[in-house]
This record gives structure tokens, sequence and C-alpha cells, in this order.
């Protein structure tokens, strides 16, 4: 027996989302081992008040992530196949005409699309240029949304900060 259960983890993935998020703001992987290595190491914390968020995708999980920024005081931008004025006015979020301009403008870039033909690969080269250097990437859509090979060479050249 096959089955489908959308909307199932909805509201835990947009919470994994936003912790993603306050993970890479907070740098907790890396301070965490600095700490086990006897190290207290101070400052380079960052505040997701007053930042960015840009979704890409504002389906269920986008507009819960939305609704969970607005909590931090982020700006909260999308780009959708569909633009969603009542979304706009209900969850403060503004719409972007396409995904350049999200990419020039957010500080956290979170991916919310399912994989299709059009969306395999959404997130590669050009895309990790077009993003600033000190934003980040969270993806919590399938693994081939974003071009693996693209995104490992974004990190290591300091193209973008992080991802999740």
């Amino acid at each position: 027996m096959i089955t489908s259960t959308p909307d199932t983890h909805i509201e835990s993935v947009a919470e994994h989302a936003l912790a993603l998020m306050l993970s890479l703001a907070k740098r907790i992987p890396q301070l965490d081992q600095r700490v086990r290595h006897g190290e207290w190491p101070r400052g380079n914390i960052t505040l997701l008040r007053g930042k960015t968020l840009g979704i890409i995708g504002l389906g269920g999980i986008g507009q819960r992530v939305a609704k969970r920024a607005s909590g931090f005081d982020m700006r909260v931008i999308y780009w959708s196949r569909v633009r969603k004025p009542e979304l706009e006015l209900e969850l403060g979020v503004v719409w972007v005409e396409d995904l350049g301009s999200l990419l020039d403008e957010a500080d956290y870039v979170s991916l919310h699309v399912p994989l299709t033909p059009e969306t395999e690969f959404l997130i590669g080269q050009n895309e990790f240029r077009r993003m600033k250097q000190d934003s980040f990437l969270i993806n919590t859509s399938r693994g081939r949304t974003v071009d693996s090979r693209e995104l490992y060479n974004a990190l290591s050249t300091g193209e973008i900060a992080g991802a999740a």
C-alpha cells in the first residue's frame, strides 16, 4: 500500500527551518566544538532581528516559516510561482518578481518547494553568485533542489557564509 500524507509534518518542518536559521546565526555547532576543546570564544554572533528572510515557495511550510520569522522581527520577502496578495496582507510578507531579486536581498534564503523538473537544481552556481557573501541557505526541501557541488564550491570559496 502506498499513501500520501501531505501536511503531516508542516509544523515540525517549519520549526526545523527556524532552528537551522538560529543555529547558523548563533554559530551553535562551531561554538559547541570550541567549548568542548576548552575555548571560550566571544563575539561574531548574528541576530535574526532586522535581517531579511527570503522564502522560496510560499506553500504551507513557507507560510508557517514566514509567520514564525515575524516573531523575530525579520523582514520577509518571498518568490513563488503564484503571487498570493491575501497572504501578503495576513503575514506581512513582500512578493518579489523573480528569484534573482530575492537572492540579491535576502540574508537568509529558505527553500520550500517540491522536487519537480522545474525545481531540480533550482539553486546552483548562478544563484550562489547572486547571494550576499554573508548570507545563509536553508534547504528543508528535497536535496536535489540545490546543486550540491555548487553548494560545496560556494561554501569553500566563501561565496556564501553558510548552509543548513
